[in-house]
């Protein structure tokens, strides 16, 4: 190791030690000092010491410096701040730099920004992503698989993703479960995707209760769905009003569905 490698490391653990100890300015100076001597990493550090106190240029300016040295998390950072100011295209162009340095966190957003309008390339990043153990990418592609028809293919993705506790795969996978009547299965799951705050947890989980004969407990979960507008969620409950003589409350579901549009009124 270089002199100058071991001053930049030493700038950057002085950095760090005075961040730590609030003296933000003491920090600033460490960190700029590293960066000025080539340190790539204090570059990124002090740009997001800019960043965080408003100075959004002079952290452009030195993730520029540090992306342009080929170090993917500026290059994904520098993409970040881009398009948040606007510049998309330029953005795009570093987050696909980032992807094929190997960023794995670039990897989900070039897949997931090309979900809709190129499956292709997005099929291969997110690939990759969800390979490299991204979960989000690997529910993302899932998803993508199952809407052209690849259902073979995205199982084991969507089984990967609602392990890691992806709540959006642990709630399609217990809808499967559900659909094919395997309600202990299914129940775990939808408990922790429910509790997560994934609407239609809620209602599969009331519907999950309500089939294997727990009213009492299926009703608060349909309810909190039905209040998010959750059509299936309303049919539900109101079945289960009419089921257990609530026939005025079932009505008052009845009439919302006909005022937003989602049914007839009796004749």
């Amino acid at each position: 190791m270089s002199s100058d490698e071991t001053d930049s490391a030493a700038l950057l653990r002085a950095g760090r030690d005075a961040l730590r100890a609030g003296r933000a300015e003491d920090a600033e100076r460490a960190f700029r000092a590293a960066a000025e001597a080539g340190d790539t990493e204090a570059m990124v550090v002090l740009a997001v010491q800019h960043y965080r106190a408003g100075r959004a240029d002079e952290a452009e300016h030195w993730l520029g410096v540090a992306a342009d040295a080929g170090v993917a998390d500026a290059m994904l950072r520098l993409g970040a701040l881009l398009e948040e100011t606007g510049r998309v295209a330029a953005a795009r162009d570093w987050f696909a730099r980032a992807a094929e340095h190997g960023d794995v966190a670039a990897m989900y957003k070039v897949g997931a920004d090309a979900f809709e309008h190129d499956p292709e390339r997005a099929e291969h990043w997110l690939r990759r992503a969800a390979d490299a153990g991204h979960t989000d990418a690997m529910w993302a592609l899932s998803t993508l698989l199952n809407r052209h028809g690849r259902y073979r293919e995205a199982v084991p993705y969507l089984l990967r993703a609602s392990d890691a506790g992806h709540a959006l795969a642990m709630n399609a996978l217990a809808r499967d479960l559900l659909d094919q009547g395997r309600h202990a299965e299914a129940e775990p799951l939808l408990a922790r995707a429910a509790d997560a705050g994934v609407p239609g947890a809620w209602r599969n989980l009331g519907r999950l209760l309500k089939e294997t004969g727990r009213p009492d407990a299926a009703e608060p979960w349909l309810s909190r769905a039905a209040d998010a507008g959750d059509i299936e969620a309303i049919m539900q409950l109101m079945q289960l009003y009419v089921e257990s003589g609530r026939q005025q409350e079932a009505t008052r579901w009845g009439e919302w569905l006909v005022r937003h549009g989602h049914a007839h009124p009796a004749p």
